[in-house]
Order: C-alpha cells, then sequence, then structure tokens
C-alpha cells in the first residue's frame, strides 16, 4: 500500500508541474527564435509569461542559431526541404527579403497575411498611431512590407529612432568654439554655409585651444568611412539633395544627384575648403583609429567631426558632451535640408504553412506589436526596470529640443546583459523615440557626459529641415530588378566616390572633367541602374 501511495504522490506531483498548455489544453504555438545570449531563457521569461497569460496560449521555442547568416540557412533548408521542419512561427533577429519570401509563400510554405494585417491589428495600429518622433503610417508599414505580388508575408520590426534616422548626414561642431565664433561674427546661431566656412576660417587662424599655438587647430576633420556620409551629405545637402546612393526623387522622376549643376556647386564649395586648409586630406585616407587618436588627445585640436557623435570621446571626458550638430545649413540658392532615413520596418514575424490557427499567430504578432510588448522587450517591466515620473519628479529629456520631458527613469538597466526578463527587442517590436527612448530623464552630476544629450538639444535643426519630397528609401526590388541593381550598383558607387575625392583634391577639374565624368557613368551603365530603380519606384507608388 505505502509503495502504491508512493506512485500515486509521485504522478500528482508530475501533473502540477506540467506547463500549463498540457494540464489545460491550451493552444500552443510552436516558436523558431535565434539564441540570443541575453535571452537566458524563453520559456522562464517575464515577458512569455505575460504573453501567454494575456493571449491564453502555451509558447514553445525551438532555438535557432543568433548568427543571422546561419539562421537564414536554416530557414531555407526547412522551406526547401519539403516543410516538415517548420515551426508555426518564425521570428528572427534580421530583417527577411521580401522577395525570397515571396518565392516561399509560392512554394507553398508561407501564410499570405495581408487581410489580417490591414485589417485585424488593432494594437499595431494604436501604436503606429501614437508615434511622433520618427512616425510611421500604417499605410507606410504596409508598403514597406509588401512583396513585389503585392502581398504580405511578414509582420515587421520598425525602431529607427529620430536620432539614427539624421545621423548619417551629420557633423558635430565643438560647442565651445562655435560660440567664440557667433559672439566674434555677430550671430545668434549658424545658419548658411557661408558662415559655416567664415567659421572654418576662425578656427584655423586663431589659438582656440587656449595653447599658444595658433597653427595646432583643425578646422574640420573626418575619416574614410564617414568622409562620404557625415562629411560629403552635411556639406552637399546645402546644393542638391544627398542621401544614400545618391539619387533623388524628381516629381517622379529617379535623378542621380551627382549628374545635376548642385552637384558641380557643391563640389566646387567643398574643394574651396581643402584648398583653404580647413579640412586636411587626411580626412580621405585615415581609418577610424588614427581619426579618434587624433580628436581626443590634449588639448582639443579640431572644431568640426565629421562624424555623427562625439561617441569616439570616452564617459569621463567633458568633450564627449561638447560637440552639438552642425544642423542643415542653408545654401547659396536658399536651400536648406537633409535626409531622413523613415522608420522602415524589417521583415521579422513570419507565419508558416505548418501553422494551423493563424487567427491567433496574428494575435501574437500584434500584441507584440503593441506599444506594452515593445517598450517591455527593449526596456524591461515598469517597476522593476523603469518607473514612471510624475510631478516635480519629471526633469529635462535628452531630447529635449523636440518637445520631450524626461517622463521616465531607468532603475535596473538590462541592455546588453543575460536576464529572464524580456525578449531583447527579438520580434515585431514598433517604436520610434517618441514612445519611451527620447522620454528617458537626463542625469546629471553622476561623473559621465552624455553625447546624446549634446544631439537631442539640437537636433530640431536637422529634423524641421528633413526634405521627405525628395527622399528615396525602402525600396523593395523584384528578384529581376534586384539582379540589375547588383550588377550596376557598387560600381557605380565607388567610382562616383573615387571621383569626388579626386574632384575636391584638385586631381580631376569639375569644370573640365564633368562631362567625362557623366560619360563615364553612362558608360558604367548608369541609364540601366536607373531604370531597374525607376521601376521599383512606379510600383511601389
Amino acid at each position: 500500500m505505502k509503495r502504491l501511495l508512493s506512485v500515486l504522490l509521485a504522478l500528482l506531483m508530475l501533473v502540477l508541474c506540467l506547463p500549463a498548455s498540457v494540464a489545460e489544453d491550451v493552444p500552443t504555438l510552436t516558436l523558431w527564435v535565434p539564441d540570443n545570449p541575453n535571452v537566458s531563457d524563453w520559456h522562464d521569461n517575464e515577458q512569455t509569461k505575460h504573453i501567454e497569460e494575456v493571449l491564453g496560449i502555451h509558447l514553445e521555442f525551438v532555438k535557432m542559431p543568433n548568427d543571422s547568416k546561419e539562421y537564414q540557412s536554416k530557414i531555407d533548408l526547412a522551406m526547401f526541404g519539403g516543410g516538415e521542419d517548420l515551426p508555426d512561427i518564425i521570428i528572427t533577429n534580421f530583417s527577411l527579403s521580401l522577395v525570397q519570401l515571396q518565392l516561399y509563400a509560392e512554394a507553398g510554405f508561407v501564410v499570405d497575411i495581408t487581410d489580417y494585417v490591414k485589417e485585424s491589428t488593432p494594437q499595431l495600429d494604436a501604436n503606429l498611431a501614437d508615434l511622433n518622433a520618427n512616425p510611421l503610417s500604417k499605410e507606410e508599414y504596409i508598403a514597406y512590407l509588401t512583396s513585389p505580388d503585392g502581398k504580405i508575408y511578414a509582420m515587421g520590426q520598425a525602431g529607427t529612432s529620430v536620432n539614427n534616422s539624421v545621423s548619417e548626414g551629420r557633423s558635430v561642431v565643438y560647442g565651445e568654439w562655435r560660440d567664440a565664433y557667433l559672439e566674434y561674427a555677430g550671430l545668434d546661431e549658424l545658419t548658411t554655409i557661408e558662415q559655416f566656412k567664415d567659421m572654418l576660417i576662425y578656427f584655423r587662424d586663431n589659438d582656440m585651444n587656449g595653447n599658444g599655438d595658433a597653427s595646432d587647430e583643425i578646422p574640420m576633420l573626418s575619416y574614410k568611412d564617414y568622409f562620404m556620409k557625415c562629411l560629403y551629405r552635411q556639406l552637399m545637402n546645402p546644393f542638391v539633395y544627398s542621401q544614400e546612393h545618391y539619387f533623388y526623387n524628381d516629381d517622379g522622376t529617379v535623378v542621380l544627384s551627382v549628374t545635376t549643376d548642385g552637384f558641380v556647386e557643391g563640389v566646387k564649395f567643398i574643394k574651396s575648403l581643402f584648398d583653404e586648409g580647413l579640412i586636411p586630406t587626411l580626412s580621405i585616407t585615415q581609418d577610424q583609429t588614427q581619426f579618434k587618436a587624433i580628436c581626443t588627445a590634449e588639448p582639443n585640436t579640431v572644431g568640426v567631426l565629421g562624424n555623427y557623435s562625439s561617441s569616439i570621446f570616452p564617459s569621463s571626458d567633458p568633450r564627449r558632451a561638447g560637440y552639438f550638430p552642425l544642423g542643415a545649413l542653408e545654401g547659396p540658392t536658399g536651400l536648406r535640408q537633409c535626409a531622413q532615413t523613415p522608420n522602415i520596418p524589417g521583415a521579422r514575424f513570419v507565419v508558416t504553412s505548418k501553422c494551423e490557427d493563424v487567427e491567433l499567430a496574428i494575435k501574437l504578432g500584434d500584441l507584440l506589436s503593441s506599444r506594452e510588448m515593445s517598450i517591455w522587450s527593449r526596456y524591461g517591466m515598469e517597476g522593476v526596470n523603469w518607473v514612471r515620473l510624475t510631478g516635480a519628479d519629471v526633469g529635462l529629456s535628452e531630447y529635449s529640443s523636440l518637445g520631450y520631458t524626461g517622463d521616465f527613469n531607468m532603475i535596473n538597466d538590462i541592455w546588453g546583459n543575460p536576464q529572464n526578463t524580456n525578449w531583447a527587442e527579438i520580434g515585431p517590436t514598433v517604436k520610434d523615440g517618441s514612445d519611451f527612448g527620447s522620454r528617458l530623464l537626463f542625469k546629471t552630476g553622476t561623473g559621465k557626459y552624455s553625447h546624446t544629450a549634446a544631439i537631442g538639444a539640437n537636433i530640431i535643426n536637422e529634423v524641421r529641415f528633413a526634405n521627405k519630397e525628395n527622399s528615396m528609401f525602402g525600396l523593395v526590388f523584384t528578384a529581376e530588378e534586384q539582379e540589375i541593381i547588383a550588377e550596376y550598383q557598387s560600381a557605380i558607387e565607388s567610382y562616383i566616390e573615387e571621383s569626388f575625392t579626386k574632384f575636391v583634391t584638385g586631381k580631376m577639374d569639375i569644370d573640365t572633367d564633368f562631362d567625362a565624368f557623366v560619360a563615364e557613368l553612362e558608360n558604367m551603365g548608369m541609364n540601366e541602374y536607373l531604370a531597374a530603380v525607376q521601376s521599383c519606384w512606379d510600383r511601389m507608388h
């Protein structure tokens, strides 16, 4: 009898320890997820428990490689190996190709979720409606996730903060030196490209760092990785719209900016900066290590960094918080603009043909796309990792120039560390900073200096001049278009960058060599390349 009672007691304990999905027969969804080292246990995870409770489901996780290439290989093998090993849902830590998803769907292994995304995602819709720092409308969300065949096969993660949206076209100026120039010139702020040049001349000709040597100042400095981003776009946008890949939309027609009169005038201006010793040629050739060594040396010698921020300085160095965005500068024709990357969602949540309850899968995707889960997945739990501030506790936000106040305070920051609190921002989260990141309390007196505080206090002069009329981002090419892009884009961009450096350093003459430069672009396939981009643009717009 004792032996029987022992067996019965053991069986009872086993039943009590079974997961809810088995004991209560609740619906189960199987998910592939990346084996992210910062998510210690997907099952025993506070965010997982909350999701299961809200939806009344059980989630089973199968860990895939955290490396995106290895994970993609696993997906390909399962898709084209008959699909028997597929889960209900694939969640990735990288953006899946919309063309590839279409091929998976045509093979019968991925579900068309177009109608669900358009009509059955109330929490996603509410979250999108609240974004205002780098907003993303529902129409844009749908457009960016639509495959060339006009169908949607994934829900997306959107997380481009307002800072990241404009950073690659930014240079930053040392505040103390800038203020000294403004006082000298009798200006309230720096607004024009000519004032900018006059400021660089002032830096060159004066002992800005007070070390008794008026010849060691470097007015502006960059390095090869960011020369054609932060320096080029900052100084070319006053003359012609400049973004990645050098093309832009001119009232429905795709134009390569380097073939325009504006590019010619921009080259002449930038060359004048090289000619007058305001930008050393070292900016074209040196790497980041060399750049950092020059900039962080004492005393300070660099006035303007052709870099997206002053994060190269250690947090204990006051100069980390001392460099501010130049903002959009006005050119000779009155053009004042910068490029702003939209909050483009990447495909990261896919429902496979193995899923027997697609509606339930979409409910999961919708919940993960909510404001609550997007914050939880990045910052953790309210009351445990962060708190809301009210009344006198509300303070200064790092993004004060955008009108945000410090409404939230981190009390236990788990980002980048192994933990069981959240999903480490894996899945279809949606945010732009206005929901949380731009509203974090700016803490002073910590002995650390923030480069983002200096950016946020001045970023308004970038955001308010963002040119969205001419911008071209988030293009979804067909397989045929992509083949043309792959054939021509890299070579054309390399030739543009090589020629630009020759123009501004005097190895080529923009007046006498410009026509030959354009002719060579045509020989390299520029017209075929632009035709492919035009085809994509026409289809999407």
